[in-house]
This record gives C-alpha cells, structure tokens and sequence, in this order.
C-alpha cells in the first residue's frame, strides 16, 4: 500500500465523455446550416451579396418580438424582397448590431447570445432597409438536477472551481472532475484513502483532504493532497488521525481541521512546504468543517465529544467561541457544516438530542454587530418553521451553502420521526419519513426544497457548494451526483420530487 507522501496524481487523457442525461442545452430555434438563395453571389470565406443591379425593396426579420433567458440562444430569419421580384434568406446579407453591446452577442448567421437581463433591440440592416427585433432578455432559471455518476463509490467532498469545473472526493480513494459539463474518474488513486473535504484557493490551486480507512478514529497518517501545476501530489502531514475539514487562502496557506488518533481535535497548517500542527486549542473531540475569512480570521465546528464545538482564529490562535446559555446542559450535539459571510455573520449547522433523548436538526446563527452581554453568546439557535411538515426539526443538518445572506441551501436525510411527541400514534399510527435531503434557507427560515429533479433520491446528501452566481454541486452516498444550473433542456427525470413525506425513495 503506497503513502499519501508518494501519491502523484497527474491527470490521465479525459475519458470518453460521460452522457449527461436530461441536462443537454438545445436553443429554442434550431441553429441550421447557412442557406443560400437563388442567384445570390458568394463564394467561400465571403459574405453574400444581392446579384448586381438588384436591391433589397423590402426587409423583415422574425419573430419581431422575442422573451429570452440569459444563456439561451436564439436565431432570426430573414426575408429580402429584391428589385428583381425575387426573395432572398441567407442571413449574412445583412449586418447584424445590438442597441446595447452588453447585453450580448451575435453573429453573422443572425445567432443571438443574451449575456445580462434587459431590453434590447437587435437590428438587421441592407443598404437602406433597416428591420428591428424587441428582445427581453430574462435572468438565467437555475434548477437543482440529477447528473449520470461515474462511480457507486460515497462521496463527501464537494467543490465548484467555476461554473464549467468542480472536484468531488469520497470513499475508496474516488476522485471526479468536472470539466466542461462532463463528469470523469480520475484514477491511480489509493483505494484505501477516503477523501472527505476540499477546497481551492483558485483553480490552479487546491486541497483534498480524509484518512485511511472507512472509520474517523483512523489511527494511521491523515492523508492531503495539494492539486498544483494540473496534478495532485500528495503531501505528509505528520499527524495520525483524520482530517474532516479543509479551507485554502492561497497556494501556501491552508488549514486542516479533523481529530487524531488519541482523540484530540486536530488543526494544521499548510505553510509552504510542509504541515504544522496548531495547538493552540488542546480539547478532546474532533471538527467537522473550517472556513478562513482571510490569513487572520476563521472559524471550525465540531463536537467536543459531548456537546457542539465552536473555534475562531485571530491570527495568533484559536480560542473557543461561547455557545447560547445552557445550551449544552443534558444534550449530545455536533457542528457538521459551517458558512460564514464575514466575522460578524453567519450560519453553523448540525444536530443534537434534546432533553427526551430524540435528535434534531440544529442550526445557530451568529450576529456579532450588536450587543449581546445579556445573552453572553453571540450565537442563537434557529428553527425549523415549514409548519406543513411534521417533525422536519428531527432532519439532521449535514451541511450548508450560501449564495447570499438570504438565499442558499441545507443538507440533510431521509429520516423516520420519533414518535415520541405524538403519543397518540403509538397505536396504529402511521408516520411517513421525512425528505429533507435538501432543505431551502432564507436567512429566516428553513423549510424542504422541492425544486429539483431525479430518477433515484439518495437517502442522506453529504456535501454541497454552491458559487455565489448559482452554480453549485450535491454528493451523497452511493455516488449520488446533483448539479444546480442555469436552464436545464429535455429533462427527462421522472419527475419533479415532491418532498413531502409520501413518496418513497429508492436507494
């Protein structure tokens, strides 16, 4: 079995491209080959022209009125009504322009692009005979659907790059990179090594990070691996253990949150060229997730052990951050995810039992611009408040991503709700399993997001990220594979989840 240390991943020839099905983008008007009308004169390489002597008597271009969304493509025609009683159609008669150069782009063949949301007019103009199209360009339609996945392997790491490239990491060494709306498996990996978080500083420049084995408690070297001139290359980190959490500022400085082998939290620090532990902060436990606001701030959620754990950096070292009053007190709570805005907003996720022994989701909010020394914690616990849902409080919360302060998404599972608030049911009540794999936040409130597509629903969603303009990727178990992008066409997907705890799900 090879060490992580002497891992070098160079990126193998793409494989054959993997068909993604029901996410092709068609334009709405089939985008055909040039065509040349009756004694127009052209030759290769050259724009047509009216036949000598002739001249355009009328011009129209259709349709005349068009509503559009952003990235969608769309083709005009043209009619020339010549001096010569003939009518001509190639759309490189004419010059194509735009009112407003921002707003897209076409070309020569009368093929529009909308690039931003607004009214245009996109005109054609022959000679003297000039023709105008009204076009309203609408925002792009993001939507959540399932991908083809290349591997059964679980998945836990989850990193959009761009909007066309993405690295997802799991079990059994598993590696996917995608690339230009294609998924593919990058091999050589140890098959042995479980990959659980990662994250880029830019794309030329990232981290992947886990342990060996299937188990948290690993014992053996915590594996990472640094993605840097277009290859992986493993690194050594010194440490035996499991690193849970990754979070990269730039090619040389990256922390790695997890636990070690004797059960301490662990965090390191990538520094250039090699991995130092920091052990500012030397309490039992283990941390589930990092993020760096920049080389002097960041936060990391975990456990203690007992009850939910948060840490914050300040340049110098890592301090624990108090949690609400009495929070703890009789409860096992963890902290699985964490999304901070700056150091004074955010969101950490997680679950906990409450004083009768049933787990529930656990979601704190962190507000640090006013006062809050009667409370003495900056943090406040928020609820679940889709009230049309029972017991979506008992969904376990695996993970956030935020496009903004009131738009983004949680992570959870399939769950069967304890019965124990509705005695009633204990005979001969039936309660159906709760779907809050994916659950909507607003800044307010979470609730089950029922805007996406699938063949087959993954009981348990592991990770997620999503970049701040909509593009965003899910993981689960079993190689489950989510994309949210713009305008999904022909999706054939069996359907539109409805989330609400009467369908079941099939794997």
């Amino acid at each position: 079995m090879r060490n992580a240390s002497a891992i070098k991943w160079g990126l193998l020839p793409l494989l054959a491209s993997l068909a993604l099905t029901g996410c092709g983008r068609t334009p709405t008007a089939v985008i055909t080959e040039p065509q040349t009308g009756t004694g127009l004169v052209s030759t290769i390489n050259q724009r047509p022209e009216l036949p000598q002597g002739v001249y355009p008597v009328s011009l129209a271009v259709t349709p005349n009125v068009v509503s559009i969304t952003v990235g969608e493509q769309r083709q005009f025609a043209v009619s020339v009504q010549g001096s010569d009683g003939k009518a001509y159609q190639d759309p490189r008669l004419v010059n194509w322009s735009i009112s407003d150069a921002q707003a897209g782009t076409i070309n020569d063949q009368g093929v529009f692009t909308p690039q931003l949301q607004r009214v245009v007019t996109v005109r054609a103009t022959l000679m003297d005979r000039v023709s105008d199209v009204t076009v309203t360009i609408a925002p792009a339609v993001y939507s959540w659907q399932q991908v083809q996945s290349p591997t059964s392997a679980d998945l836990y790491a989850a990193k959009m790059v761009s909007a066309k490239e993405a690295w997802v990491g799991g079990a059994n060494g598993t590696l996917l990179h995608l690339l230009n709306g294609s998924w593919q498996m990058v091999t050589g990996g140890n098959t042995a090594y479980t990959w659980r978080s990662a994250d880029f500083a830019n794309a030329g420049s990232g981290w992947m990070v886990g342990h060996q084995g299937n188990d948290l408690k690993a014992t053996s070297p915590a594996i990472a691996m640094q993605y840097r001139g277009g290859s992986w290359v493993g690194t050594t980190t010194g440490v035996n253990g499991a690193l849970l959490g990754v979070s990269a500022l730039s090619e040389t400085n990256a922390w790695a949150v997890g636990r070690d082998s004797a059960g301490k939290v662990l965090l390191m620090q990538w520094t250039g060229n090699a991995w130092r532990r920091d052990t500012s902060y030397k309490g039992s436990g283990h941390l589930n997730a990092v993020q760096m606001l920049g080389p002097s701030s960041g936060w990391a959620v975990g456990t203690d052990g007992d009850n939910a754990l948060a840490l914050h950096y300040d340049g110098k070292s890592w301090k624990e951050s108090s949690l609400p009053f009495a929070f703890g007190i009789g409860r096992d709570s963890e902290l699985l995810g964490i999304q901070m805005f700056n150091d004074q907003q955010g969101y950490a996720v997680g679950s906990q039992k409450n004083l009768a022994g049933v787990k529930r989701g656990l979601m704190l909010a962190y507000d640090d611009r006013g006062s809050n020394v009667v409370n003495l914690s900056n943090w406040k616990v928020k609820e679940a408040s889709d009230a049309g849902v029972k017991f979506l409080d008992q969904v376990p919360l695996r993970g956030i991503s935020m496009i903004d302060g009131n738009k983004g998404w949680l992570l959870g599972a399939t769950v069967t709700p304890n019965r124990l608030p509705e005695p009633g049911t204990w005979f001969g009540g039936t309660i159906n399993d709760v779907y809050g794999n994916l659950l909507a936040f607003d800044g307010v409130s979470y609730r089950i997001d029922n805007n996406f597509q699938y063949y087959n629903l993954s009981k348990e969603f592991t990770g997620i990220h999503v970049l701040p303009q909509g593009d965003g990727i899910i993981v689960g178990k079993q190689g489950y594979l989510m994309q949210r992008a713009y305008d999904w066409r022909n999706t054939n997907s069996g359907g539109t989840y409805n989330n609400l705890g009467n369908q079941g799900a099939t794997n």
